[in-house]
């Protein structure tokens, strides 16, 4: 980041350029578009589509408001299916149910960083495409590929809390280069050529100052700072993931003797990012006074999305049920055993 001080460019440039490239590379995909957010991403995968203004949009009532808000932006309904209560994630009989001829995606998010069934979506998709909410899962992987090598649209978050954080910002991976270059130029308001570009290659046939604008585009576009940070974060990834499961593996082992504790289930064909440690239990607002009363600062994730004036309050049993005992532990790359320790401790005494 000092260095891109020191260059005197601080916008997008050579860093987030650099950024892509490591990213796609990780991933084992071709290309990278660089965004601000990972919201952005989700609502230039959604623009992509070019959807017909009200299509729905089958997606998760159990996530951060901000997948779902993105529909919205684009002009489109979300229609929500419920949840496999017992891994939060999209459960793909009730997407199936939930398909119609207005259809225009099913948007999926796996959840805590544990991949979700994208083989049992595929299956009652068919042609229906699919986008992936991978905020919580930098660094998973499903079927012995990283999550966002599927061939779908993903959308990446590195934001704050995130595995890979960049204090702010996100990554789509869109599986065509055509629709990868209308992303590109989507994000800087629909320009033929971002600044840097135009200065670099100001040796062409017209002056540097003119491009051309044909479609309206945003504001999304990821900075040379946020760049820097990203290259850097992305090589320890792994480390830090592999830290996060070791830590995960400590709840597990204590917890699964715990009554009255039930762990979220992991499959055998997934490697979760371990973004979240969750348990269901309940009394769950019993327990998260309890531990909150002893320095154990704990989370809920998530309100279901249909509970807020925004949305469309529909009949999801499981959603609540997962809502009504659903409890997030600490997790982060600060923990000792001894912290893991502390808190199982703390829930072994009951609530």
């Amino acid at each position: 980041m000092t260095e891109v001080m020191r260059s005197g460019w601080l916008g997008m440039g050579p860093r987030v350029a650099e950024f892509e490239q490591a990213f796609a590379a990780y991933l084992g995909v071709r290309q990278a578009v660089a965004l601000n957010t990972c919201t952005s991403a989700l609502h230039l995968a959604l623009l992509l589509l070019n959807a017909p203004a009200g299509g729905e949009v089958i997606t998760t009532p159990n996530t951060f408001v901000a997948t779902n808000q993105a529909i919205l932006w684009a002009g489109l309904k979300p229609v929500f299916a419920d949840i496999d209560a017992t891994t939060g994630n999209l459960d793909p009989k009730c997407v199936k149910a939930s398909l119609s001829e207005r259809t225009v995606a099913i948007m999926t998010m796996h959840f805590g960083g544990n991949p979700c069934d994208l083989e049992g979506l595929r299956d009652v998709a068919g042609k229906t495409p699919i986008i992936e909410d991978c905020a919580h899962a930098c660094g998973a992987s499903y079927l012995g590929k990283r999550i966002g090598a599927s061939g779908n649209m993903c959308a990446f978050s590195f934001g704050a809390t995130k595995n890979l954080t960049t204090g702010d910002g996100g990554m789509l991976i869109v599986p065509s280069e055509a629709q990868t270059g209308v992303a590109r130029q989507m994000r800087y308001l629909g320009l033929s050529k971002d600044t840097f570009r135009r200065v670099s290659d100001s040796g062409g046939t017209r002056p540097h100052w003119e491009y051309e604008v044909e479609n309206a585009g945003l504001r999304y576009h990821m900075n040379d700072l946020a760049g820097a940070l990203g290259v850097e974060q992305l090589k320890h990834l792994d480390v830090d993931n592999a830290r996060r499961g070791e830590i995960a593996a400590l709840y597990r082992s204590r917890l699964q003797r715990v009554g009255g504790v039930k762990l979220l289930r992991e499959t055998p064909e997934s490697v979760s990012s371990h973004y979240l440690f969750c348990i269901l239990v309940e009394e769950r607002d019993a327990l998260a006074a309890a531990l909150m009363s002893r320095g154990i600062v704990v989370g809920v994730h998530y309100q279901p999305n249909k509970h807020y004036g925004l949305f469309d309050r529909v009949e999801l049993p499981q959603a609540e049920e997962f809502y009504r005992r659903e409890l997030s532990l600490p997790m982060h790359l600060g923990l000792t055993e001894e912290d893991v320790m502390s808190v199982c401790d703390a829930i072994e005494k009951g609530w």
